[in-house]
């Protein structure tokens, strides 16, 4: 499988550590590849995520970021319109897009920092988790669906092919 990782810089430490436990954990069986595409903040991974998509050469994409809140309201609204927007590229483009977007409060207290550091080592390896789960998901609708008996039945009648009983 090959998934996009699209990572922002901005609080690189958290975000080394979103995608630490990130591959640690998808390549764990050996059978991904993880490419890394770095923005400068959150706002700019859904054009990334929107241009990836275009391409149609991964299974998969995983946005990694940390908005800190600053003790303002402005973190809400970005992380809402970056969520949106992934939502809205991922349901366009039928490429799942996973989230490992985060908003620690802005602490300087140093137990406060480790404990944001495991946690979003912890994010990481949550994602690739349900990544793994959304992929398995996927290739299991991308079999032809069965239909119905009373489904076929009307297929068959539109076509004029009535000659199966029911």
């Amino acid at each position: 499988m090959h998934i996009c990782l699209i990572e922002a810089t901005w609080h690189k430490d958290l975000v080394a550590e979103i995608r630490r436990g990130f591959v640690a954990e998808i390549c764990r069986d050996g059978d991904a590849r993880v490419e890394v595409v770095t923005v400068p903040g959150i706002f700019e991974i859904p054009l990334q995520a929107k241009l990836v998509s275009k391409r149609g050469r991964v299974d998969a994409i995983v946005a990694a970021g940390v908005i800190v809140t600053g003790g303002i309201y402005q973190y809400e609204y970005i992380a809402s319109a970056v969520v949106c927007a992934l939502m809205d590229i991922q349901v366009e483009f039928e490429v799942p897009i996973l989230s490992a977007l985060f908003t620690p409060l802005e602490s300087a207290d140093v137990e406060a920092e480790r404990y944001f550091l495991r946690h979003a080592e912890l994010k990481g390896r949550e994602v690739a988790d349900a990544c793994r789960q959304v992929l398995g998901l996927a290739r299991h609708s991308s079999k032809s669906p069965k239909l119905s008996r009373s489904a076929d039945t009307i297929i068959r009648k539109r076509r004029g092919d009535e000659s199966e009983s029911s």
